[in-house]
Formats: C-alpha cells, sequence, structure tokens
C-alpha cells in the first residue's frame, strides 16, 4: 500500500514537473496608441536613421506611452 502511495506521488510530482515545462502563451497588448508616419512625419525618418546605423530592421509597430 504504502508502495502504491509513493509511486502515485511521484507521478503527480512528474506530471507537475512536465505541465511546467510548457511555454505559456501570453498575447501582448499595446502600452499606448500605436503611431503611424503619416501622423508623426518628424518620428519616422528619425527610427528609420536609427534601425539603420544599427544595421536593424525598422520596428512593425510604435507606441506612444
Amino acid at each position: 500500500m504504502q508502495l502504491l502511495a509513493l509511486f502515485a506521488g511521484g507521478m503527480v510530482i512528474a506530471a507537475a514537473k512536465l505541465w511546467s515545462l510548457v511555454p505559456k502563451r501570453i498575447k501582448f497588448h499595446a502600452p499606448g496608441r500605436l503611431l503611424d508616419s503619416a501622423s508623426q512625419p518628424r518620428l519616422f525618418p528619425e527610427i528609420n536613421a536609427i534601425a539603420a546605423a544599427l544595421n536593424e530592421a525598422m520596428p512593425s509597430g510604435v507606441c506612444m506611452i
């Protein structure tokens, strides 16, 4: 009987460890309103210049907090 209880407890612990390894999906919510290049004509060329200087792609979205 004790062996069965130890086995069941071990299975519960193993299942909990395996479940904790599964990545959780967290949906991203923009912290502010999204800006576009038409509404901010001076900001986006600056962002583009910074991205080019760092050899990075232009960000897909820019938020104002």
